[in-house]
Order: structure tokens, then sequence, then C-alpha cells
């Protein structure tokens, strides 16, 4: 029982701050009470709920766009508490929430892409686990520049998540990914099942701040870039890019401040054609990724357009010999 018991207060807490009040307050604002609320459910011996307001605290802090070198450590340390405490679910969500961390920060040669816990987790009992996981493998799948899978599995997974959590706070990210993705593969192949099934995550977005979520606003603006650029409206899209890079700053969310300067550099290379603009724009998108602490993400975009990088008679040199 909710009410019941020497939990109410751990517990009650919990899906205050990380399902109902995120949806009506700016979510960072929830991180400190849920810290508060881990605490007081440690103080009890509460350690289920402890484990799952800690665990909240951290999707939170990743959500909000806080240093992943920060989000990082955190889930080491609290994943071993989870291990004490023999909390299998909690810790499950996350290792995976940990690995996407990784992946986006620590360069290699593996695909950034691959969870390569994937066999562990689809196989988990929990079919949250599962939820969390295709959540996150379509975020990497998005800031990795892999639209095509990212939208076939929002596509095959639909609003699974937000059925099998209803009111949790990661479903507003979950929703924005889906959505990206669906958009990003409307634009590059304008087939009507991508436009169709963006619109929709789009609407919902916007039904979200109807009613008074002050969240998503530069998801709804990202989102009108995108559509903007579908139908051929250039400038209209320019003007939307531009706010939703403001509007994502302005909240702190600097990895979405970082993808929303991207998206608007791939339209200014390969929609309007003026690589000069683009560059600088993927300049801004790199330094805000840096800051982030997407280290594998700055390597991988600087890859994928460093000629514009160059200079004039490196790129003539190099053209003069293919």
């Amino acid at each position: 029982c909710l009410l019941g018991g020497r939990n109410m207060d751990s517990r009650a807490e919990l899906w205050l701050y990380a399902f109902v009040f995120v949806w009506n307050e700016p979510i960072e604002r929830m991180t400190s009470k849920l810290f508060k609320s881990y605490k007081s459910g440690l103080s009890v011996g509460d350690n289920e709920n402890a484990c799952w307001c800690i665990a909240q605290y951290i999707v939170i802090n990743f959500q909000s766009g806080k240093p992943l070198g920060m989000v990082e450590t955190d889930c080491k340390i609290y994943l071993e508490q989870m291990v004490e405490f023999k909390r299998e679910t909690v810790h499950a969500d996350i290792c995976i929430y940990l690995e996407t961390v990784q992946n986006l920060m620590h360069p290699s040669e593996d695909d950034p892409t691959v969870m390569k816990s994937e066999l562990r987790f689809l196989s988990h009992s929990d079919h949250t686990v599962l939820g969390v996981f295709y959540s996150c493998q379509c975020f990497l799948y998005l800031y990795f520049g892999e639209f095509e899978k990212g939208a076939k599995l929002a596509i095959k997974r639909g609003n699974a998540y937000s059925k099998g959590v209803p009111g949790h706070c990661w479903i507003m990210i979950e929703t924005f990914v889906r959505g990206m993705c669906l958009y990003a593969m409307a634009r590059k192949t304008k087939k009507r099942v991508y436009r169709k099934q963006a619109r929709t995550v789009h609407r919902t977005i916007k039904a979200w701040i109807r009613k008074g979520n002050p969240n998503v606003k530069h998801y709804d603006l990202l989102f009108n870039a995108e559509l903007a650029a579908l139908k051929g409206k250039l400038d209209a899209a320019e003007g939307w890019y531009q706010s939703a890079i403001v509007s994502a700053t302005r909240c702190g969310r600097i990895h979405e401040s970082a993808l929303s300067s991207e998206r608007y550099g791939e339209f200014l290379l390969n929609v309007r054609k003026d690589p000069e603009e683009a560059r600088h724009k993927f300049d801004d998108a790199i330094r805000r990724y840096s800051e982030w602490g997407a280290a594998k993400k700055v390597l991988m975009l600087r890859e994928l357009h460093q000629d514009l990088w160059r200079r004039p008679s490196q790129v003539e040199f190099s053209s003069s010999r293919t």
C-alpha cells in the first residue's frame, strides 16, 4: 500500500518526484528531493525504495543534460549498493543507463550503438527492464545518426514504454528520441509511414505543452523545424532550428542544444548547400557535446564532416588525386 507502514515517505516521494511533479515542474528540481528521499529510505531500512529513489536521481541527471562523467560516477557508486541490497531490477536499469553513457563518452573502435549487454537484458524477466533497454538503444541510434534503425525500432515499439511505466519522467525523452528518428527518416525517404508516425509523436509533445509541461518546449520547436524542412519551408525551418537551440540552452539541456545545432548544420549543408554556415553550426554542436562529455560523439562528428575543417588548398589537392 502506497500510504501504509514505515515505507510511506520514501515510496510516496518516489512516485511524486519521478512520476507526478516532473510533468508540471522543471525536472532538475526533483533531483535534490529524490536524493533526500533516498537518504530517508536508508535511515528507516527501506532499502528497496531508497534504491529506486537514487536510480531516478541518476536518470533525471542524465535526462536533463548533466555532465556524463558525473552520471557515470554516480552509476558506479550506487550500482555497488544495489548489489549489496540485492535489488536486481533497479540494478539492471542503471546498468543499461551506464552503458549508454559510456558509449557516448569513451572513444573506441567498437560501434557505439551496440549495447553489449543486449542478450543479458532482452531475456530479463521484468518487462520494464526491456523498456529501458530499447529506449536507450533508440537514444544511441539518434545521437550517432543511425536514424533508420531508430525509426524502425520506434515503429516496432510505439509507446510501449509509456504503457509499461505510466507517468515516468523518462517517457519525455524516450518519446522525443522516437520522434526525431522518425522525422529524420521522413525527410530522407519521403515515406508516408515515417511522416505519419512522426506527426503522431509530435502531437503528443504538443499535448504535454498545452497541459503545462515546462520540460518539452524545445522538443516541439525542433520537431517544427524538421517538419518545416520536410515540407520545403526552408526559411521557416531555419527560424525553428534557431529557436530550438535557444530554448534548449535556456533550460540547461546542453545535449539537446547540441543535437539541435547538429541538425541545423545538416540542414544548412545538405538542403541550403551552405558549407561555411554549416561548419559554424557543427562547431557549436561539437562545443556543446564536448561540454556534455560525449567524446565519442565529438570524434564521430568531426570524422563525418572532416572536409569542412580542411583548408581550401587541402580540399583541392585531395580532389585532384581522386
